[in-house]
């Protein structure tokens, strides 16, 4: 068994793990390929232990209780138009973000978390191509020696633009439940990215979602497929 603790600084509700960031860092040793499934909340700060099976799957365990699993997987998704980086600057910058946020406090998109804090994602909805963007300048903190930005921040932004695209314009509670996804390690610190989130279908309190996250290129570096889950009332 392997010790891994989450730093609260990766939060994404109180006190839980950002489960874009968790999905990431359990995919690591499947090569940033992988399914990851969150079964609950993540706590953070606090050892948590992980062990890797001969099949390849990653359990992760808060004592006897199973948090999170990742399997090998490969997903081959079809990516929508690609709005221009200009336009979805306009757009942010016309519209109020974070008045109304459920988690100001997220790592990913929280209005709280402000210069190199969090990654500031601020999704917005884009009528004209029926679907959340973002613009994303990955700050130096998330990235190693060689300037790259880590893969598990990648795997986090493709977490809330997902969550932003299922309650469309009328912000509200929704948790991550499944993730998977395939990341490319090449974006730079400081590189204009752009990230897409777009409903692929609804049923009940469950969404099925897709992302997308963009070079300064316009290079495809990250594409996800995630399930999230409304909280019954």
């Amino acid at each position: 068994m392997n010790e891994l603790t989450i730093n609260g600084r990766f939060m994404g509700p109180p006190t839980m793990g950002n489960g874009g960031y968790v999905a990431g860092l359990l995919a690591r040793p499947l090569g940033n390929q992988a399914q990851v499934r969150l079964h609950r909340s993540v706590p953070v700060d606090r050892p948590l232990r992980w062990q890797q099976a001969v099949s390849g799957q990653i359990r992760l365990c808060d004592g006897a209780a199973l948090i999170a699993e990742a399997n090998p997987a490969y997903l081959g998704m079809s990516i929508p138009r690609r709005p221009a980086y200009a336009a979805v600057v306009a757009a942010q910058q016309a519209q109020p973000y974070g008045s109304d946020h459920p988690f100001p406090d997220c790592f990913v998109c929280g209005p709280n978390r402000n210069g190199g804090d969090g990654l500031g994602l601020q999704p917005i909805y884009l009528p004209k191509y029926d679907l959340v963007a973002a613009t994303w300048l990955p700050d130096e903190s998330l990235a190693n020696g060689e300037g790259l930005v880590a893969a598990e921040f990648l795997w986090a932004a493709l977490d809330c633009p997902g969550g932003m695209a299922a309650v469309g314009q009328r912000p509200r509670p929704i948790l991550l439940g499944q993730i998977t996804a395939r990341v490319t390690e090449g974006i730079r610190a400081g590189e204009r990215c752009l990230v897409l989130g777009w409903l692929i279908d609804r049923q009940g309190r469950k969404y099925i979602v897709g992302t997308a996250l963009f070079d300064e290129n316009g290079d495809v570096c990250g594409r996800a497929c995630a399930i999230w889950l409304e909280p019954g009332q």
